[in-house]
């Protein structure tokens, strides 16, 4: 015999998201693409590198979020966001920080 649940509402919200799921596809692609700061970031090569991602995401498929991790540099970001706002029109930067030694959390949406 079945008891009442205390928690009716679970039933119906798990259920629902199956239903969301199947409904509607969200592809998401996380990255972390290492754009230190300096000097580390001199190291690597960066404006090339960003050039490449920007050069991979235009051919390849298309994601509906992108979330690029160890993006500290805004001038990466705006090149990048450059090549990339024709298929990714919108963004949610990180601030900027203002003062040597500090940073950014480097997430890049």
């Amino acid at each position: 015999m079945l008891g009442k649940s205390k928690f009716p509402f679970i039933g119906l919200f798990i259920l629902g998201m199956v239903f969301s799921a199947e409904e509607n596809d969200l592809t998401i692609l996380s990255w972390n693409i290492k754009m230190l700061t300096a000097p580390y970031g001199w190291l690597h090569n960066r404006v090339e590198r960003a050039e490449n991602i920007v050069h991979t995401l235009n051919t390849a498929e298309n994601y509906d979020v992108i979330l690029f991790q160890e993006v500290f540099s805004g001038r990466i970001r705006k090149l990048m966001y450059k090549g990339l706002q024709s298929i990714y029109p919108y963004q949610l930067i990180p601030k900027d920080q203002s003062c040597i030694g500090k940073s950014n959390s480097g997430l890049w949406v």
